[in-house]
C-alpha cells in the first residue's frame, strides 16, 4: 500500500512562490497532476501582480530606521473574485484508502491593496481554516486577525499553521494588525 500524499493550501502557495521549499515528491506530483491546475494558475497570476512591491519585512525595517517612513501596521484584506468556489476536499490521496470526503467546502481569497498579505479562507460548514501568507513567504509574528462583519478577533503568535475557527459564514473583510 502506497503512502498518501496530502496537498495543502500551503503546498500550493509554495509550489508557485517558493518551489524549493517543497519536497521532491510533492513538487513532482503538482508538476504532473492536473488536479490543482486552477489553484496553481490563480497563484501564478497573483505572483505576477505582486512582483513590483517591496517585501513586507523591508517595509517594517524602513519604519524602524527612517522615522519619516510610515508603514501601516493595519491591513484590510478584501475578497478577490475567483472561480474557485467549491471543491470536495483539500487533499489529494494517492492510495486505495480514501479520506473522509468534505463536501461543500467554499474557498475565499483575501488580499490587501498593496499585496503584502494573502489569506485563504476555507469554510467547511461547521468550522473554517484560515491560511495567512506573506507575499515573500516570511513568518509573520505577533498579530491580530479580525473577521468582519462577524467581529471575531484572534491573536496569533505566527502564521506557520492554519488558524482553525468556529466561523461558519464567510467574512466580507479580514483585518490584520501587527503589534508595535
Amino acid at each position: 500500500m502506497q503512502n498518501q500524499i496530502k496537498i495543502t493550501e500551503i503546498d500550493l502557495f509554495r509550489f508557485v512562490f517558493f518551489t524549493d521549499k517543497l519536497s521532491n515528491e510533492k513538487r513532482e506530483l503538482l508538476e504532473n497532476s492536473k488536479r490543482f491546475e486552477t489553484e496553481i494558475n490563480f497563484y501564478n497570476q497573483l505572483r505576477v501582480s505582486m512582483q513590483t512591491n517591496l517585501s513586507f519585512s523591508v517595509k517594517q525595517k524602513l519604519t524602524e530606521k527612517i522615522p519619516a517612513y510610515k508603514f501601516d501596521r493595519i491591513f484590510d484584506l478584501h475578497p478577490q473574485e475567483s472561480k474557485l468556489t467549491k471543491r470536495k476536499n483539500d487533499v489529494l490521496v494517492l492510495a486505495a484508502a480514501s479520506p473522509d470526503v468534505q463536501t461543500g467546502v467554499t474557498v475565499k481569497t483575501f488580499i490587501d491593496d498593496e499585496k503584502n498579505l494573502l489569506i485563504k479562507f476555507l469554510n467547511f460548514g461547521d468550522h473554517s481554516k484560515v491560511y495567512i501568507f506573506s507575499a515573500n513567504d516570511e513568518v509573520l509574528t505577533n498579530f491580530k486577525v479580525k473577521f468582519l462583519p462577524q467581529n471575531i478577533e484572534y491573536i496569533l503568535k505566527n502564521n506557520t499553521e492554519p488558524l482553525r475557527t468556529e466561523i461558519t459564514s464567510d467574512p466580507d473583510l479580514i483585518r490584520v494588525e501587527f503589534n508595535s
